[in-house]
């Protein structure tokens, strides 16, 4: 770039020392200088017409390079708010290339992209499988939409406002006779009975693989004065009619039913729409 700058104000030069060598007569003409004169003012003439249409050209192509910045800079503004970089300090937009309705203060710029998490195949059932991002503990979930999946508790968790939900698709028990796992146990975190029927769950309970196991009447809303016989072990929250009555009624038990009940159906719900296309 330096040298084509160097050339070009070489020729200018040339062509200035021709216009400008003066007559070294008042009384007489010399034609010769003037034929020069005329040639210089000719060569000055096209290279004037030839800047002016070059710098229009080099005008355009800076716009381009401007805009494809700039278009850099707001690509680089959604880069960061993505899970998949490694945050470092940069220090902004370079002033002199930017135009003035985008500059900014300095900003973070990934420095490295880190691999995303990879899905894999979980099995539900023998022929059935949910597509998971394998963890091996609760701690390491994160408020991203991705679906986990923790080995050490054989759960399904992923966070929604920052709210951990984990579980896995449990059994539903269409009779009440000896159902397991459908009740939390009583010994929270202390349980030391191998044969326990009661769930565990595995954050209060560490090393457990328990699944919480449901009663098929435990989706059916009962509203408040209702005399059903089983009505704690009912739904009693959920109809937009009772909320205010009902939220405060709710018991410990019931809501980490409600919390498993909600996992279950949209492991069931994500089921669906990987088999069935919804």
């Amino acid at each position: 770039m330096f040298e084509l700058l160097g050339v070009l104000r070489k020729t200018v030069n040339e062509a200035l020392n021709e216009c400008i060598v003066e007559n070294p007569s008042t009384t007489s003409i010399d034609l010769h200088r003037m034929k020069e004169r005329e040639r210089a003012l000719s060569k000055i003439t096209d290279l004037h017409a030839g800047i002016n249409t070059f710098a229009r050209e080099v005008e355009a192509l800076l716009q381009t390079c401007r805009t494809q910045y700039e278009s850099d800079i707001a690509l680089m503004g959604s880069f960061l708010k993505s899970k998949h970089v490694v945050n470092e300090t940069w220090s902004g937009p370079s002033k002199r290339f930017m135009s003035k309705t985008i500059m900014s203060p300095p900003v973070t710029i990934p420095t490295s992209i880190t691999t995303p998490p990879e899905y894999s195949k979980v099995s539900i059932v023998d022929s059935y499988n949910l597509m998971a991002i394998r963890v091996s503990e609760f701690s390491e979930i994160k408020t991203n939409g991705d679906l986990y999946y923790v080995e050490s508790a054989d759960h399904f968790a992923f966070k929604i406002a920052n709210v951990l939900f984990h579980g896995n698709i449990g059994n539903i028990y269409t009779s009440e006779n000896d159902p397991t796992r459908v009740k939390n146990c009583k010994f929270r975190g202390n349980c030391t009975n191998k044969e326990c029927m009661y769930y565990h769950d595995p954050l209060h309970n560490p090393g457990s693989r328990d699944v919480r196991n449901f009663i098929s009447n435990s989706w059916q809303y009962i509203s408040p004065g209702c005399q059903y016989k089983n009505r704690t072990r009912s739904r009693r929250f959920g109809s937009r009619e009772y909320i205010e009555a009902d939220l405060p009624t709710i018991t410990p038990e019931e809501v980490d039913r409600f919390y498993d009940q909600t996992v279950h159906d949209l492991l069931c719900s994500l089921m669906l729409n990987r088999y069935h296309h919804v």
